[in-house]
């Protein structure tokens, strides 16, 4: 009987505090969206756009990891609806970034240098 293994992308840090030790994990996407959901934008920006702006990241994450795992053959799949589920914002914003420099897009930062506003533009 093949055991099934399921894989985190959780990533992890050990914190100590007068000796009690503590592992914490950053929440994933949905949880700060939850988190977030019901608080004002600063910017102004309505709420549907930012979901709409979000479900653009997360289908160019999920098509670069799907074309990645079909390549190496292993099996998984990624969907724009279970990066957010499977990753933190940390990583999605590495993973856009990764994914549209290697595609040969150049990736413009905001006017503060965030990288979460990474836009595609013809290199």
């Amino acid at each position: 009987m093949e055991m099934q293994t399921t894989r985190s992308y959780t990533r992890t840090k050990m914190l100590t505090l007068d000796g009690a030790e503590f592992v914490i994990a950053p929440l994933t996407t949905r949880q700060v969206e939850v988190q977030i959901n019901d608080r004002e934008n600063p910017a102004g920006t309505t709420p549907e756009a930012i979901k709409q702006m979000a479900g653009y990241v997360y289908e160019l994450v999920a098509t670069g990891l799907d074309n990645g795992a079909k390549a190496i053959g292993s099996g998984e799949q990624w969907t724009k609806e279970n990066v957010p589920e499977k990753l933190d914002t940390v990583v999605i914003t590495w993973l856009q970034e990764e994914i549209l420099t290697f595609s040969g897009l150049k990736v413009e930062k905001s006017s503060q240098g965030e990288s979460g506003a990474a836009t595609p533009t013809a290199a």
